[in-house]
């Protein structure tokens, strides 16, 4: 079955809200989110992104198409059905308590989005610690760096004790030079600079971080929430926000659940009237309710049994015309 997330046409889109600069910015150490000393990567540069083969030229589509969560900003305004406020952000081993297993992903669009006992997170780029990289490639960039913060700040959530820290090394989420007592001095510059300084107080505790106006001013995610919000909201009938399940048992099998729940209540409902109908003189309230009761009964049984099989055919064919599409992209390639 297509797992991919919905997107809008990936770099392409992107393009129309973050423009590349039509000149290089002059650097300077105010619009960087990190003081120089406490850079986590700081290998010198070369010609490709750092701990990447992306030629440096390529730069900006490759940061575009790293840190594109589009599809998650085009539902801003419906994301509070999907998860908590940013601020509600539970630290990793408190996703262990709950029994979540936190699963590396790469795609930025699914960072902070939880699937059943499954959190998926964006391992953070190394290009996103390196002083020089940054300085020179997102700050002259606002809408990047406004994205590059939002990301950034969720791991001041995530990691918030030495255990959290040893769970992201472990689980790929950092890089594996770093030490805890190297995050702790970069996680400290990194809030200095998002802290929201209130008079009389320059240093807040615990401290109250900005807020972005996009997808990081939420925390986590629900999968299915975000696949509902794309169905009603956006017309994705088919795909939602993304396609978990591999097979087509997997992906109808919470359905059916629903509908042999509803089922089993109406059976219920259906075998009391019954009991009260064969009663004497029963109350004409309760035999139309009955009657009624009934008739709805057989149209949800029809329900049942047609809407699901409309929906596969659709999925079906959705996924028929995708392998071609993909196969005639693949040809003309070669």
């Amino acid at each position: 079955m297509d797992s991919r997330p919905h997107r809008k046409n990936g770099v392409t889109a992107r393009r129309r809200v973050i423009e590349a600069p039509s000149a290089p910015a002059v650097p300077t150490t105010l619009t960087t989110p990190f003081e120089k000393t406490v850079a986590l990567v700081t290998t010198p540069m070369t010609s490709s992104v750092p701990s990447t083969n992306c030629p440096i030229q390529h730069t900006f589509r490759y940061l575009v198409r790293e840190l594109d969560v589009s599809a998650l900003d085009d539902i801003l305004g419906y994301l509070w059905l999907a998860g908590p406020y940013a601020r509600k952000t539970g630290a990793l081993h408190r996703h262990q308590v709950l029994g979540r297993h936190v699963t590396a992903c790469e795609e930025a669009g699914l960072h902070l989005v939880t699937h059943r006992n499954t959190l998926f997170i964006k391992p953070i780029p190394p290009c996103l610690l390196h002083y020089d990289f940054v300085e020179k490639h997102i700050a002259p960039v606002p809408e990047l760096r406004h994205i590059m913060l939002g990301f950034l700040s969720t791991y001041l959530r995530l990691i918030q004790h030495e255990s959290d820290f040893h769970i992201a090394l472990n689980s790929r989420l950092v890089p594996s030079t770093v030490t805890y007592a190297d995050w702790l001095k970069f996680a400290q510059s990194l809030q200095d600079s998002l802290t929201i300084k209130y008079p009389g107080n320059p240093t807040p505790y615990p401290p109250t971080l900005r807020t972005f106006n996009n997808r990081f001013d939420f925390g986590e995610l629900r999968l299915s929430r975000l696949n509902l919000i794309m169905r009603f909201f956006r017309g994705q009938i088919i795909q939602g926000y993304l396609i978990a399940d591999s097979d087509y048992t997997s992906y109808f099998r919470p359905f059916f659940a629903q509908i042999i729940l509803v089922y089993a209540y109406l059976g219920i409902a259906l075998g009391a009237f019954q009991v009260v109908q064969g009663g004497n003189n029963p109350a004409e309230a309760v035999v139309q309710t009955g009657y009624w009761m009934a008739i709805v009964t057989l149209w949800l049984l029809a329900a049942a049994a047609i809407i699901p099989a409309i929906w596969f055919s659709m999925l079906f064919i959705r996924n028929i015309m995708y392998a071609r599409s993909s196969e005639a992209r693949d040809d003309a390639l070669v």
